[in-house]
């Protein structure tokens, strides 16, 4: 689990997101790169879209779409949707008055 204190999360590109079903593109328009979401990933991302969250926010709407799965199960989840998005240069941390 990644262990962040006084920071949140911020979407660092701007994007454009469109969702197709249960499907959401988002289209990076700083780089051009486009990329292909899970329903889950594009709602996490979509609430990043309208304001800066912490993991623990991230973490508790998650927890209301999913209460079959475990806090192990969430953790790891979010915590690879963190990393990932990081790694493609969508995200990153901003660190919050106290």
């Amino acid at each position: 689990m990644l262990s962040i204190v006084n920071q949140k999360l911020v979407v660092k590109a701007q994007v454009i997101a469109r969702i197709f079903d249960d499907e959401y593109i988002i289209y990076n328009i700083q780089t051009g790169d486009t990329h292909l979401l899970d329903g889950v990933s594009g709602e996490l991302l979509e609430l990043l879209l309208k304001q800066t969250m912490s993991r623990d926010q991230l973490l508790q709407n998650l927890s209301l779409w999913f209460d079959e799965l475990n806090a192990d199960e969430l953790n790891t989840y979010l915590d690879d949707f963190i990393a990932r998005f990081i790694n493609l240069d969508l995200l990153k941390f901003v660190k919050q008055p106290v």
